[in-house]
C-alpha cells in the first residue's frame, strides 16, 4: 500500500500520468505485465478494496460474475487512463452492466444494486488514498443524518477514524464504506486538525 500511495500521489500532482508510471514501474502497478492488457495492478487493487470480489456466484453464476468483474476492471482502467483517479458514475455503470451482461434471470435492481455498492467502494478507496496523500491522518464516519438508516450506520455515526485502520490489512477495515451493508449512503469526512466550522485555519 505504501507503493500505491506513493505512486498516487505522483499522479494527483498531474506531473506525470498513470501510463508513465505504468511502463517505468515493474512493481504494484503491472509485475511485467503490459499496462494496456489490465495487468496485475488492476487485480491486486481490486483484491485489496474488495472491489467485485463479494459478488454472489450462487446468484449471478460463475460466467456472469466473471464478466461483471471485466466490467469493473475496464471502469478502474478508465479512471486512471484519463487522469481521472475519481469512481465511476454509479448510473454509467449499471448502463454498462446492463448493455454487457445479457440476462433474463436478473432485474433492474440488482445490476442497479451493484452499480451503486461498487461504485461506492471505489470511491471509498480513492477517497481514503486522496486525504492520506493530503497529510490528513484521520476520517469522520457521517450518516449525513439521513432517514432509515441501518443500525450499524446509526452506531457508527460521527466516529472517528485513523485511515490506515481503514486501508486494507487495518484492524478496522471491515468499517471501510461499503463494508458495513449493501447500498450504504454513507461517506468519510476529513478530519482537518485546527479547523473550526465556518472559519479559516489559515487565517486565524
Amino acid at each position: 500500500m505504501k507503493k500505491l500511495n506513493r505512486l498516487f500521489e505522483r499522479v494527483c500532482t498531474k506531473k506525470e500520468s498513470f501510463i508513465d508510471l505504468a511502463n517505468e514501474d515493474k512493481g504494484y502497478f503491472t509485475d511485467g505485465e503490459p499496462f494496456q492488457e489490465l495487468g496485475s495492478w488492476y487485480k491486486k487493487f481490486m483484491k485489496d478494496f474488495k472491489i467485485g470480489t463479494e459478488i454472489s456466484k450462487g446468484f449471478w453464476g460463475s460466467r456472469k460474475t466473471k464478466e461483471i468483474q471485466n466490467i469493473l476492471a475496464k471502469n478502474v482502467k478508465k479512471t486512471v487512463d484519463d487522469n481521472r483517479p475519481t469512481a465511476p458514475s454509479a448510473l454509467k455503470l449499471h448502463d454498462n452492466l446492463k448493455k454487457d451482461v445479457k440476462s433474463k434471470d436478473h432485474s433492474n435492481a440488482a445490476f442497479a444494486r451493484v452499480a451503486k455498492h461498487e461504485t461506492a467502494n471505489i470511491r471509498s478507496a480513492y477517497s481514503l488514498m486522496s486525504f492520506q496523500k493530503a497529510g490528513i491522518e484521520e476520517v469522520k464516519y457521517t450518516n449525513r443524518n439521513l432517514p432509515n438508516v441501518s443500525k450499524a450506520c446509526k452506531a457508527l455515526n460521527n466516529r472517528i477514524f485513523k485511515i490506515k485502520d481503514l486501508m486494507p490489512g487495518g484492524r478496522y477495515e471491515k468499517f471501510r464504506i461499503p463494508n458495513v451493508h449493501i447500498n450504504c449512503r454513507c461517506h468519510f469526512k476529513p478530519v482537518i486538525k485546527g479547523y473550526v466550522r465556518g472559519k479559516d485555519p489559515r487565517y486565524n
